[in-house]
């Protein structure tokens, strides 16, 4: 099992088949520190992971990749970000936003699909 630093020994996870949750315990032979380093190391064969489909959705679409439990998700990543503006919200922000939406609301539609 190949895991990011992140991630503890527990994992919580979603049978979105039952839609019951489980806790599973983990013993991870190989961590990381990064998604880029995670990603390349389950393309280059060395163990299997529970990562954000977004990281993966190419490679599993042009079938480097196999996705191995399709039915059990682990915990939403929630993001935020950051920017020290005074006054008004420049509207560089909020366009940032809005582009942000938009390309996580594209893959969310494809993955359903």
């Amino acid at each position: 099992m190949v895991t990011g630093r992140w991630q503890h020994t527990e994992l919580d996870l979603l049978d979105t088949q039952t839609g019951k949750r489980q806790l599973y315990s983990i013993d991870s032979t190989i961590k990381t520190n990064t998604l880029p380093t995670l990603r390349e190391m389950i393309l280059n064969h060395m163990g299997v992971v529970l990562c954000p489909g977004l990281l993966v959705q190419a490679d599993i679409r042009a079938e480097r990749l196999v996705q191995v439990l399709p039915e059990v998700h682990g915990r939403a990543w929630h993001f935020y970000f950051l920017h020290q503006y005074m006054g008004d919200k420049p509207i560089h922000i909020s366009r940032f936003y809005q582009l942000i939406c938009y390309h996580f609301n594209r893959v969310a539609q494809s993955e359903s699909v």
